[in-house]
Protein backbone atom coordinates (compact mmCIF):
# COMPACT_ATOMS: atom_id res chain seq x y z
CA UNK A 1 0.00 0.00 0.00
CA UNK A 2 1.32 3.46 -0.93
CA UNK A 3 0.19 6.58 0.90
CA UNK A 4 0.79 10.01 -0.61
CA UNK A 5 2.16 12.65 1.76
CA UNK A 6 1.09 16.26 1.27
CA UNK A 7 3.96 18.74 1.31
CA UNK A 8 4.21 21.20 4.21
CA UNK A 9 6.39 24.05 2.96
CA UNK A 10 6.14 26.82 5.57
CA UNK A 11 8.66 25.40 8.12
CA UNK A 12 11.33 25.17 5.39
CA UNK A 13 11.39 28.97 5.12
CA UNK A 14 13.56 29.02 8.26
CA UNK A 15 16.52 28.12 6.02
CA UNK A 16 16.55 31.65 4.64
CA UNK A 17 17.48 32.92 8.12
CA UNK A 18 20.25 30.38 8.71
CA UNK A 19 23.92 30.48 7.73
CA UNK A 20 24.29 29.23 4.15
CA UNK A 21 20.65 28.07 4.30
CA UNK A 22 21.61 25.68 7.05
CA UNK A 23 23.98 23.71 4.80
CA UNK A 24 20.91 21.53 4.33
CA UNK A 25 21.57 18.19 2.68
CA UNK A 26 17.96 17.97 1.51
CA UNK A 27 16.25 20.05 -1.14
CA UNK A 28 13.34 22.30 -0.19
CA UNK A 29 11.00 19.77 -1.81
CA UNK A 30 12.42 16.92 0.28
CA UNK A 31 12.26 18.95 3.48
CA UNK A 32 8.65 19.84 2.67
CA UNK A 33 7.90 16.12 2.36
CA UNK A 34 9.54 15.48 5.72
CA UNK A 35 7.56 18.28 7.35
CA UNK A 36 4.41 16.95 5.69
CA UNK A 37 4.98 13.56 7.29
CA UNK A 38 5.50 15.19 10.70
CA UNK A 39 2.28 17.17 10.23
CA UNK A 40 0.40 14.01 9.19
CA UNK A 41 1.54 11.81 12.09
CA UNK A 42 2.38 14.34 14.85
CA UNK A 43 5.05 12.23 16.56
CA UNK A 44 5.84 12.24 20.28
CA UNK A 45 9.37 10.83 20.09
CA UNK A 46 11.64 11.56 17.11
CA UNK A 47 15.07 10.10 16.35
CA UNK A 48 17.18 11.69 13.61
CA UNK A 49 20.18 9.59 12.50
CA UNK A 50 22.70 11.60 10.48
CA UNK A 51 23.03 15.28 11.42
CA UNK A 52 26.00 16.96 9.70
CA UNK A 53 25.60 20.75 10.11
CA UNK A 54 22.08 20.41 11.49
CA UNK A 55 20.13 22.25 8.79
CA UNK A 56 17.54 19.47 8.60
CA UNK A 57 17.42 19.39 12.40
CA UNK A 58 16.57 23.10 12.48
CA UNK A 59 13.78 22.63 9.94
CA UNK A 60 12.30 19.74 11.97
CA UNK A 61 12.41 21.82 15.15
CA UNK A 62 10.76 24.74 13.37
CA UNK A 63 8.10 22.40 12.00
CA UNK A 64 7.31 21.04 15.47
CA UNK A 65 7.13 24.59 16.78
CA UNK A 66 4.73 25.67 14.04
CA UNK A 67 2.49 22.68 14.80
CA UNK A 68 2.69 23.31 18.56
CA UNK A 69 3.73 19.65 18.78
CA UNK A 70 5.23 18.71 22.15
CA UNK A 71 7.76 15.89 21.84
CA UNK A 72 11.21 14.45 22.56
CA UNK A 73 13.80 14.60 19.79
CA UNK A 74 17.23 12.97 19.59
CA UNK A 75 19.79 13.82 16.90
CA UNK A 76 22.40 11.07 16.52
CA UNK A 77 25.65 11.15 14.55
CA UNK A 78 28.86 9.10 14.76
CA UNK A 79 30.90 12.28 14.13
CA UNK A 80 31.40 14.78 16.93
CA UNK A 81 32.80 17.33 14.48
CA UNK A 82 30.97 18.29 11.29
CA UNK A 83 32.33 16.04 8.55
CA UNK A 84 32.79 18.85 5.99
CA UNK A 85 34.15 21.43 8.47
CA UNK A 86 36.07 19.84 11.33
CA UNK A 87 36.46 23.20 13.05
CA UNK A 88 32.75 23.10 13.93
CA UNK A 89 30.69 20.73 16.05
CA UNK A 90 28.17 18.47 14.38
CA UNK A 91 24.77 20.18 14.48
CA UNK A 92 26.20 23.70 14.85
CA UNK A 93 23.43 25.25 12.73
CA UNK A 94 20.65 23.74 14.85
CA UNK A 95 22.41 24.66 18.09
CA UNK A 96 22.61 28.30 17.03
CA UNK A 97 18.95 28.21 15.99
CA UNK A 98 17.90 26.87 19.40
CA UNK A 99 20.03 29.47 21.20
CA UNK A 100 18.28 32.24 19.30
CA UNK A 101 14.81 30.70 19.42
CA UNK A 102 14.37 28.36 22.41
CA UNK A 103 11.42 25.97 22.05
CA UNK A 104 10.03 24.99 25.44
CA UNK A 105 7.65 22.30 24.18
CA UNK A 106 10.47 20.25 22.63
CA UNK A 107 13.02 18.28 24.62
CA UNK A 108 15.95 18.05 22.19
CA UNK A 109 19.29 16.30 22.69
CA UNK A 110 22.35 15.68 20.51
CA UNK A 111 23.97 12.24 20.89
CA UNK A 112 27.31 12.40 19.09
CA UNK A 113 30.28 10.09 18.70
CA UNK A 114 28.50 6.73 18.60
CA UNK A 115 26.26 4.72 16.31
CA UNK A 116 22.51 4.58 16.82
CA UNK A 117 23.09 1.03 18.09
CA UNK A 118 25.02 2.40 21.07
CA UNK A 119 22.82 5.48 21.55
CA UNK A 120 19.56 3.58 22.03
CA UNK A 121 20.26 2.92 25.70
CA UNK A 122 19.94 6.68 26.28
CA UNK A 123 16.95 7.10 23.97
CA UNK A 124 14.80 4.22 25.19
CA UNK A 125 11.78 2.58 23.56
CA UNK A 126 8.51 3.70 21.94
CA UNK A 127 10.13 5.78 19.19
CA UNK A 128 7.40 6.76 16.75
CA UNK A 129 9.27 8.77 14.11
CA UNK A 130 12.73 8.20 12.60
CA UNK A 131 14.74 10.05 9.94
CA UNK A 132 17.60 7.99 8.47
CA UNK A 133 20.09 10.01 6.43
CA UNK A 134 23.53 8.49 6.88
CA UNK A 135 25.80 6.53 4.52
CA UNK A 136 23.31 5.68 1.73
CA UNK A 137 25.44 2.68 0.75
CA UNK A 138 25.32 -0.63 2.58
CA UNK A 139 25.41 -1.54 5.39
CA UNK A 140 24.42 2.06 6.33
CA UNK A 141 20.72 2.62 6.79
CA UNK A 142 19.89 -1.09 6.74
CA UNK A 143 22.07 -1.81 9.75
CA UNK A 144 20.76 1.30 11.52
CA UNK A 145 17.15 0.21 10.95
CA UNK A 146 17.88 -3.31 12.19
CA UNK A 147 19.39 -1.76 15.33
CA UNK A 148 16.39 0.52 15.81
CA UNK A 149 13.59 -1.89 15.03
CA UNK A 150 12.87 -3.30 18.49
CA UNK A 151 12.84 0.21 19.96
CA UNK A 152 10.14 1.44 17.59
CA UNK A 153 6.45 1.93 18.26
CA UNK A 154 4.38 -0.69 16.39
CA UNK A 155 3.06 2.05 14.08
CA UNK A 156 6.24 4.09 13.85
CA UNK A 157 7.09 6.13 10.76
CA UNK A 158 10.57 5.86 9.22
CA UNK A 159 11.72 8.45 6.66
CA UNK A 160 14.67 7.68 4.35
CA UNK A 161 16.63 10.30 2.45
CA UNK A 162 18.42 9.50 -0.83
CA UNK A 163 16.24 6.54 -1.80
CA UNK A 164 16.91 7.33 -5.49
CA UNK A 165 20.58 8.21 -5.12
CA UNK A 166 21.76 5.18 -7.10
CA UNK A 167 19.82 6.47 -10.13
CA UNK A 168 20.16 10.22 -9.70
CA UNK A 169 23.79 10.38 -8.56
CA UNK A 170 25.01 13.51 -6.81
CA UNK A 171 26.84 16.66 -7.85
CA UNK A 172 28.27 16.05 -11.31
CA UNK A 173 28.19 12.26 -10.98
CA UNK A 174 25.74 10.51 -13.28
CA UNK A 175 24.51 7.70 -11.10
CA UNK A 176 26.01 6.30 -7.92
CA UNK A 177 25.75 2.50 -8.26
CA UNK A 178 26.28 1.56 -4.61
CA UNK A 179 24.08 4.28 -3.11
CA UNK A 180 21.09 2.02 -2.49
CA UNK A 181 21.03 1.27 1.26
CA UNK A 182 17.91 3.34 1.95
CA UNK A 183 15.99 1.94 -1.01
CA UNK A 184 16.89 -1.66 -0.11
CA UNK A 185 15.72 -1.16 3.47
CA UNK A 186 12.50 0.49 2.37
CA UNK A 187 11.79 -2.13 -0.30
CA UNK A 188 12.29 -5.29 1.77
CA UNK A 189 10.32 -4.11 4.81
CA UNK A 190 6.66 -5.13 4.77
CA UNK A 191 5.09 -1.78 5.55
CA UNK A 192 2.82 1.00 4.36
CA UNK A 193 4.96 3.03 1.96
CA UNK A 194 4.97 6.84 2.05
CA UNK A 195 5.95 8.32 -1.30
CA UNK A 196 5.49 11.30 -3.56
CA UNK A 197 6.55 12.22 -7.10
CA UNK A 198 9.20 14.90 -7.69
CA UNK A 199 8.72 16.28 -11.20
CA UNK A 200 12.09 18.04 -11.10
CA UNK A 201 13.83 14.66 -11.34
CA UNK A 202 13.98 12.18 -14.21
CA UNK A 203 10.88 9.97 -14.41
CA UNK A 204 9.48 11.85 -11.42
CA UNK A 205 11.80 10.03 -9.02
CA UNK A 206 11.69 11.40 -5.51
CA UNK A 207 14.85 11.17 -3.45
CA UNK A 208 12.97 10.92 -0.17
CA UNK A 209 10.35 8.45 1.00
CA UNK A 210 9.27 6.52 4.00
CA UNK A 211 7.18 3.80 5.54
CA UNK A 212 4.78 3.24 8.39
CA UNK A 213 5.15 -0.02 10.27
CA UNK A 214 2.24 -2.41 10.62
CA UNK A 215 1.55 -5.77 12.25
CA UNK A 216 3.02 -7.70 9.31
CA UNK A 217 6.33 -5.81 9.52
CA UNK A 218 7.52 -8.40 12.04
CA UNK A 219 7.63 -10.89 9.16
CA UNK A 220 10.38 -8.82 7.51
CA UNK A 221 13.13 -9.55 10.05
CA UNK A 222 14.61 -12.45 8.11
CA UNK A 223 14.59 -10.41 4.89
CA UNK A 224 16.32 -7.51 6.62
CA UNK A 225 19.18 -9.74 7.74
CA UNK A 226 19.35 -11.39 4.31
CA UNK A 227 19.67 -7.88 2.90
CA UNK A 228 23.02 -7.60 4.67
CA UNK A 229 24.43 -10.03 2.10
CA UNK A 230 23.95 -7.50 -0.72
CA UNK A 231 27.34 -5.95 -1.55
CA UNK A 232 28.55 -3.45 1.03
CA UNK A 233 30.42 -0.38 -0.10
CA UNK A 234 32.37 0.14 3.12
CA UNK A 235 33.17 -1.63 6.37
CA UNK A 236 32.36 0.12 9.67
CA UNK A 237 35.41 0.46 11.90
CA UNK A 238 35.96 -2.05 14.70
CA UNK A 239 34.45 0.13 17.43
CA UNK A 240 31.27 0.75 15.48
CA UNK A 241 31.01 -2.90 14.44
CA UNK A 242 31.27 -3.81 18.11
CA UNK A 243 28.37 -1.46 18.91
CA UNK A 244 26.21 -3.07 16.23
CA UNK A 245 27.20 -6.54 17.43
CA UNK A 246 26.17 -5.77 20.99
CA UNK A 247 22.81 -4.37 19.91
CA UNK A 248 21.98 -7.28 17.61
CA UNK A 249 23.06 -9.88 20.16
CA UNK A 250 20.88 -8.18 22.75
CA UNK A 251 17.80 -7.68 20.57
CA UNK A 252 17.66 -10.72 18.25
CA UNK A 253 17.79 -14.52 18.26
CA UNK A 254 21.13 -16.26 17.84
CA UNK A 255 20.35 -17.23 14.22
CA UNK A 256 20.16 -13.56 13.24
CA UNK A 257 23.33 -12.71 15.11
CA UNK A 258 25.12 -15.48 13.20
CA UNK A 259 23.72 -14.15 9.91
CA UNK A 260 25.16 -10.75 10.78
CA UNK A 261 28.59 -12.24 11.51
CA UNK A 262 28.48 -14.20 8.27
CA UNK A 263 27.54 -11.06 6.33
CA UNK A 264 30.53 -9.22 7.82
CA UNK A 265 32.90 -12.00 6.79
CA UNK A 266 31.49 -12.22 3.25
CA UNK A 267 31.62 -8.47 2.71
CA UNK A 268 35.13 -8.13 4.11
CA UNK A 269 36.20 -10.55 1.39
CA UNK A 270 34.21 -8.94 -1.43
CA UNK A 271 35.42 -5.44 -0.48
CA UNK A 272 39.00 -6.69 -0.40
CA UNK A 273 38.61 -8.40 -3.77
CA UNK A 274 37.15 -5.28 -5.43
CA UNK A 275 40.11 -3.10 -4.49
CA UNK A 276 42.15 -4.04 -7.54
CA UNK A 277 39.44 -4.06 -10.18
CA UNK A 278 40.41 -0.72 -11.74
CA UNK A 279 44.16 -1.33 -11.79
CA UNK A 280 45.48 -1.71 -15.38
CA UNK A 281 47.37 -4.92 -16.12
CA UNK A 282 50.40 -2.96 -17.30
CA UNK A 283 50.58 -1.12 -13.96
CA UNK A 284 50.56 -4.39 -12.03
CA UNK A 285 53.09 -5.99 -14.38
CA UNK A 286 55.48 -3.02 -14.23
CA UNK A 287 55.26 -2.82 -10.45
CA UNK A 288 55.73 -6.57 -10.09
CA UNK A 289 58.83 -6.53 -12.31
CA UNK A 290 60.25 -3.59 -10.38
CA UNK A 291 59.70 -5.36 -7.04
CA UNK A 292 61.35 -8.57 -8.27
CA UNK A 293 64.35 -6.72 -9.71
CA UNK A 294 64.98 -4.85 -6.47
CA UNK A 295 64.52 -7.85 -4.18
CA UNK A 296 67.55 -9.89 -3.19
CA UNK A 297 65.42 -12.64 -1.64
CA UNK A 298 62.02 -13.80 -2.87
CA UNK A 299 59.60 -15.87 -0.81
CA UNK A 300 56.32 -17.22 -2.16
CA UNK A 301 53.50 -17.58 0.34
CA UNK A 302 52.04 -21.09 0.02
CA UNK A 303 53.27 -24.08 -1.99
CA UNK A 304 50.07 -25.14 -3.78
CA UNK A 305 49.24 -24.87 -7.46
CA UNK A 306 49.01 -21.07 -7.47
CA UNK A 307 52.27 -20.79 -5.55
CA UNK A 308 54.02 -23.10 -8.02
CA UNK A 309 52.76 -21.05 -10.99
CA UNK A 310 54.14 -17.90 -9.35
CA UNK A 311 57.46 -19.70 -8.90
CA UNK A 312 57.50 -20.83 -12.54
CA UNK A 313 56.91 -17.27 -13.72
CA UNK A 314 59.78 -15.92 -11.63
CA UNK A 315 62.14 -18.67 -12.78
CA UNK A 316 61.26 -18.06 -16.43
CA UNK A 317 61.45 -14.27 -16.37
CA UNK A 318 63.89 -13.36 -13.58
CA UNK A 319 66.83 -14.66 -11.58
CA UNK A 320 65.71 -17.97 -10.11
CA UNK A 321 68.55 -17.82 -7.57
CA UNK A 322 66.62 -15.15 -5.70
CA UNK A 323 63.88 -17.63 -4.77
CA UNK A 324 64.49 -18.78 -1.20
CA UNK A 325 61.43 -20.99 -0.78
CA UNK A 326 57.71 -21.24 -0.15
CA UNK A 327 56.33 -19.98 3.15
CA UNK A 328 53.72 -22.17 4.84
CA UNK A 329 52.07 -22.05 8.25
CA UNK A 330 52.89 -25.63 9.22
CA UNK A 331 55.73 -27.72 7.75
CA UNK A 332 54.03 -30.91 8.85
CA UNK A 333 51.33 -30.25 6.25
CA UNK A 334 53.88 -30.33 3.38
CA UNK A 335 56.60 -32.78 2.35
CA UNK A 336 58.37 -30.58 -0.22
CA UNK A 337 61.99 -29.65 0.44
CA UNK A 338 61.69 -25.95 -0.39
CA UNK A 339 59.14 -24.94 2.24
CA UNK A 340 59.90 -22.84 5.30
CA UNK A 341 57.96 -21.38 8.19
CA UNK A 342 57.80 -17.65 8.88
CA UNK A 343 59.63 -18.15 12.16
CA UNK A 344 62.65 -19.46 10.23
CA UNK A 345 63.14 -16.19 8.37
CA UNK A 346 65.59 -14.10 10.37
CA UNK A 347 66.13 -11.05 8.17
CA UNK A 348 63.60 -9.62 5.71
CA UNK A 349 65.75 -6.71 4.50
CA UNK A 350 65.71 -6.48 0.68
CA UNK A 351 63.13 -9.29 0.63
CA UNK A 352 59.64 -9.66 -0.77
CA UNK A 353 56.81 -12.11 -0.05
CA UNK A 354 54.70 -12.85 -3.13
CA UNK A 355 51.16 -14.03 -2.42
CA UNK A 356 50.62 -17.41 -4.05
CA UNK A 357 47.31 -18.63 -2.65
CA UNK A 358 43.58 -18.31 -3.21
CA UNK A 359 42.05 -14.93 -2.37
CA UNK A 360 39.74 -16.40 0.27
CA UNK A 361 42.81 -16.91 2.47
CA UNK A 362 44.34 -13.48 1.86
CA UNK A 363 42.77 -11.61 4.78
CA UNK A 364 43.91 -14.25 7.26
CA UNK A 365 47.43 -14.30 5.82
CA UNK A 366 47.74 -10.51 5.54
CA UNK A 367 46.55 -10.10 9.13
CA UNK A 368 49.11 -12.67 10.29
CA UNK A 369 51.90 -10.91 8.40
CA UNK A 370 50.77 -7.53 9.75
CA UNK A 371 50.93 -8.81 13.34
CA UNK A 372 54.48 -10.02 12.69
CA UNK A 373 55.46 -6.64 11.22
CA UNK A 374 55.94 -8.09 7.73
CA UNK A 375 53.07 -6.50 5.82
CA UNK A 376 55.36 -3.98 4.09
CA UNK A 377 57.23 -6.83 2.41
CA UNK A 378 54.12 -8.28 0.71
CA UNK A 379 53.23 -8.05 -2.98
CA UNK A 380 50.63 -7.27 -4.13
CA UNK A 381 50.47 -4.83 -1.22
CA UNK A 382 47.31 -5.57 0.77
CA UNK A 383 46.39 -7.95 -2.04
CA UNK A 384 45.33 -5.11 -4.34
CA UNK A 385 45.73 -6.24 -7.92
CA UNK A 386 46.13 -9.95 -7.16
CA UNK A 387 43.76 -11.05 -9.91
CA UNK A 388 45.55 -8.80 -12.37
CA UNK A 389 48.86 -10.29 -11.23
CA UNK A 390 47.52 -13.79 -11.92
CA UNK A 391 46.53 -12.72 -15.44
CA UNK A 392 50.11 -11.55 -16.04
CA UNK A 393 51.53 -14.81 -14.70
CA UNK A 394 49.05 -16.90 -16.69
CA UNK A 395 49.97 -15.11 -19.92
CA UNK A 396 53.72 -15.43 -19.36
CA UNK A 397 53.54 -19.08 -18.30
CA UNK A 398 51.46 -19.95 -21.37
CA UNK A 399 54.19 -18.34 -23.48
CA UNK A 400 56.80 -20.57 -21.86
CA UNK A 401 54.69 -23.73 -21.99
CA UNK A 402 51.84 -25.54 -20.31
CA UNK A 403 49.84 -23.57 -17.75
CA UNK A 404 49.28 -26.04 -14.94
CA UNK A 405 46.53 -24.32 -12.98
CA UNK A 406 44.04 -25.62 -15.48
CA UNK A 407 44.72 -27.65 -18.60
CA UNK A 408 42.44 -25.94 -21.12
CA UNK A 409 41.86 -22.34 -22.17
CA UNK A 410 40.28 -21.23 -18.90
CA UNK A 411 42.21 -18.66 -16.90
CA UNK A 412 42.25 -17.66 -13.26
CA UNK A 413 38.97 -15.73 -13.45
CA UNK A 414 37.19 -18.77 -14.90
CA UNK A 415 38.54 -20.94 -12.09
CA UNK A 416 37.02 -18.57 -9.55
CA UNK A 417 33.66 -18.61 -11.31
CA UNK A 418 33.54 -22.40 -11.52
CA UNK A 419 34.64 -22.93 -7.93
CA UNK A 420 37.81 -24.81 -8.84
CA UNK A 421 39.67 -25.61 -5.60
CA UNK A 422 43.41 -25.18 -5.34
Amino acid sequence: MITKIDLYEEPVEILDRLENRGYAGMSDFELSFLCGAIKEFRPRKIVEVGVAAGGTTAVILNCLKSLDCSCEMYSVDICEQCYFDLSKKTGFVAKKFLEEEPIDIIKHQFLLGNTIAASLDKIGKDIDFVILDTMHSLPGELLDFISLYNSLNKRAVVIFHDISQSQLGFGNVNGAPFEYASLVTLAITNSEKLLVSDKSNIAGLCNIGGMRLKEETEDSIENLFLGLFINWNYLPDNRHLCEYRQRIKKEYDEQYYQMFEQAIECNMFSLYRRQGLEIPLKTVKDEFENVLKKAEKIYIYRAGKIGREVEKYIRNCFDEKKIRGHIISDKKMNTCDDVIELSEIENMDCSVIILGLHEKYHLEVLNSLYQKGLSKYVFPYNGIGFRELMKVIEYENRFYGKFELYENVYGYEQLIREGYRY
